[in-house]
């Protein structure tokens, strides 16, 4: 923990693409320790995602007979994500404190950081399901009964003009949602260092930052998310059976054959997807942008804006 404390006004520009260069310098010149960051999220992913495509597979075969089966899902995807949790706290640790202070170990302990940054993230899920109940659902279940239930009561200028509307108004969420994630989102590196940083300290310190963020994550995010789709599609086994087969038609054996291609294609991408969270946490942390710092000297020290 540091000791000084957070400033609580905006600071200076983010430097888009130094962030950017930052992202990706630190995830390959700390590459090496990426299979002790990875190897307990791994382990525990693995079996994970396993049960949880044997319970979904039994859910899907026998609804009715599966009783109190499908409520595993919830407390399984749960700690599928504590898994990532350990990861993205053990990445950030390494990226702040630097391999001597930060070296993740390869059995860590869950302790109050991890607990802190579960309960971020899981109260950003809260703060995104509100936008989207309140800001989208609940207004489109408001303009329901003006369409028209069916063809003798259906408006088409209205249906038309609801229709257009939708796709904007979805954009306007998604903006929304992205806003408020980024205006929080430097509560994650705090947690992860242990500093004494809050939810008002992450609002204060992203005020007018929020399209250079957006853009240095854009722009990192985009050459790793093209590379798993091109290399996971490359290489994921075929899903279907043979076009015209019979047992096409019978859920068991469609299941049955997709299994083997679908659990492959979720380890790869849950594989490959740690290596693209390794890269923007490494933009995400960027020093000298918060005010809070790992180091008691830092070399750059974040500068409030108009001094």
């Amino acid at each position: 923990m540091t000791e000084a404390t957070p400033p609580s006004e905006p600071l200076q520009k983010l430097p888009v693409f130094a962030v950017v260069g930052e992202a990706y310098g630190s995830f390959f010149r700390y590459l090496r320790y990426l299979p002790q960051a990875a190897l307990l999220p791994v382990l525990l992913g693995a079996p994970l995602y396993w049960a949880y495509w044997k319970i979904l597979q039994q859910v899907t075969l026998d609804p009715a007979g599966s009783g109190a089966l499908g409520l595993l899902l919830l407390p399984l995807y749960f700690l599928l994500f504590f898994a990532f949790v350990i990861f993205c706290v053990a990445w950030y640790r390494l990226n702040l404190l630097g391999p001597d202070r930060g070296r993740p170990p390869l059995f860590p302990v869950p302790k109050r950081r991890h607990w802190l940054f579960l309960g971020y993230s899981l109260l950003i899920l809260v703060v995104y399901l509100a936008i989207v109940l309140f800001f989208g659902a609940l207004p489109l279940a408001a303009l329901a009964p003006l369409i028209g239930q069916d063809a003798a009561t259906l408006n088409p200028a209205t249906a038309l003009g609801i229709g257009l509307l939708v796709p904007l108004w979805g954009l306007a969420l998604f903006c929304l949602v992205v806003f408020v994630v980024l205006r929080l989102s430097f509560v994650f590196p705090a947690a992860s260092v242990d500093e004494d940083y809050a939810l008002h300290n992450a609002w204060a310190h992203t005020k007018g930052q929020v399209l250079r963020f957006f853009a240095a994550l854009f722009l990192v995010s985009v050459p790793p998310v093209l590379g798993i789709m091109i290399f996971s599609l490359a290489t994921t086994p075929e899903l279907t059976g043979p076009q015209g087969d019979p047992a096409a038609t019978d859920p068991a054996q469609v299941i049955a054959q997709m299994e083997d291609g679908l659990l492959y294609f979720v380890f790869v991408v849950y594989l490959l997807g740690l290596c693209y969270w390794a890269i923007v946490i490494g933009a995400v942390a960027f020093k000298g942008l918060t005010g809070w710092y790992p180091e008691p000297n830092p070399a750059t020290p974040a500068v409030p804006l108009g001094s």
